[in-house]
């Protein structure tokens, strides 16, 4: 059965306010449990949903444009101190599924290799920024500091590196992306054999947010621990005083040039855009944040 153009819209502005929950909603909420994986999760709810949107949009790029945009502009709202890096992932994602799907069509391949590229990107992301910060003596040192928990608990070692932790990681989001692909198209598969055809399609949305907005010092957890870490990793390989000294100056600097100074520059760059994006899109945003107060 054809649906008609006003059953179109609204499904996909349902799946769009889905999308921009599961990007300002839930994602703060698992961040704030410390959730593990949490990027996966995220990351597969979206392109889910993103594919969804090209479903019923007939893979449109006006529809996955605006939604992508009203997408970014309720994340700017709900979490104003969203981190460049986040809006990057979100607009990766969106973008590279679009691309691989218009290329290759609304099929299996192109489904596997979109999640796989986004995914996997989100992965390789959070590796990038580690080595930015750190250097590669970082994860010199986090070898070190694994082969003396090593030592220290099972008087030996070398069945466990870094090396094969981070392909573990990578191994996760992999195997990760591949279900959620197969899932979306055991989906699409549904979608297509009319088995919702008789059904309204409901997408209710979570109304707690109040978790969303949380305290940025959560924010310097991770570095401290980084430091912690890499700290012993020095010491135990031997290094000088004054060469340990030096590494945590160097990190600790970019550190602060990144939380105080770059980050909250391409913040204020990426929100005077969608700013200026605001008055096309305001309705609609407001159409969305009003289902989240419902």
């Amino acid at each position: 059965m054809e649906k008609s153009p006003e059953h179109r819209d609204k499904i996909l502005y349902r799946l769009t306010a889905l999308w921009a929950f599961i990007e300002s909603g839930l994602g703060g909420i698992l961040h704030a449990l410390k959730f593990p994986f949490t990027g996966l999760i995220i990351a597969g709810f979206a392109l889910l949903l993103i594919t969804l949107i090209l479903h019923y949009s007939g893979k449109n790029k006006k529809f996955i444009f605006t939604s992508l945009m009203i997408v970014l502009l309720v994340k700017m709202v709900l979490s104003p101190h969203t981190s460049p890096t986040a809006y990057f992932a979100v607009t990766f994602q969106a973008l590279a599924l679009y691309a691989i799907v218009k290329l290759f069509g609304l099929n299996r391949f192109a489904l596997f290799a979109g999640f796989v590229i986004a995914i996997l990107q989100s992965a390789f992301q959070k590796l990038i920024v580690l080595t930015l910060v750190g250097g590669f003596t970082f994860w010199h040192s986090v070898q070190s500091f694994i082969e003396w928990v090593q030592k220290s608990v099972f008087s030996s070692a070398g069945f466990l590196s870094v090396k094969l932790m981070i392909l573990l990681y990578l191994s996760i989001y992999l195997v990760g992306a591949i279900l959620w692909a197969w899932l979306t198209f055991r989906i699409l598969n549904d979608l297509q054999r009319h088995l919702f055809a008789n059904r309204t399609l409901q997408l209710d949305v979570v109304n707690d947010l109040d978790t969303v907005p949380k305290s940025q010092r959560r924010n310097f957890i991770f570095p401290i621990l980084m430091i912690c870490i890499v700290v012993t990793g020095l010491v135990w390989m031997g290094f000088r005083q004054k060469d340990v000294l030096f590494y945590l100056l160097r990190v600790i600097s970019i550190i602060f040039l990144w939380y105080y100074i770059i980050g909250p520059l391409l913040t204020g760059l990426i929100k005077k855009y969608l700013y200026k994006k605001m008055p096309s899109y305001q309705a609609k945003v407001d159409d969305v944040l009003d289902i989240f107060q419902e």
